[in-house]
């Protein structure tokens, strides 16, 4: 998925995306875990029950935003 960055961002908003993918992703929710699957090719091979099982940092989720903004 590719998104662009409104004009003047906020740093604040994007940290609040961050942590709110994180924390779908570790609910397990099916759309945040596809986007981390997506953005993180250490977990592009993981089965269900092994990303159920995985952390997701908040590095990690901020990774994966960054890589959808094009950086």
């Amino acid at each position: 998925m590719s998104r662009t960055l409104p004009p003047n961002p906020s740093l604040e908003q994007l940290k609040k995306q961050a942590r709110e993918l994180q924390t779908a992703f570790t609910a397990g929710d099916p759309a945040a875990v596809a986007q981390v699957v997506a953005g993180l090719p250490r977990l592009a091979h993981g089965t269900p029950p092994q990303l159920r099982q995985t952390e997701l940092s908040l590095q990690e989720a901020q990774h994966v935003l960054a890589a959808e903004y094009g950086f």
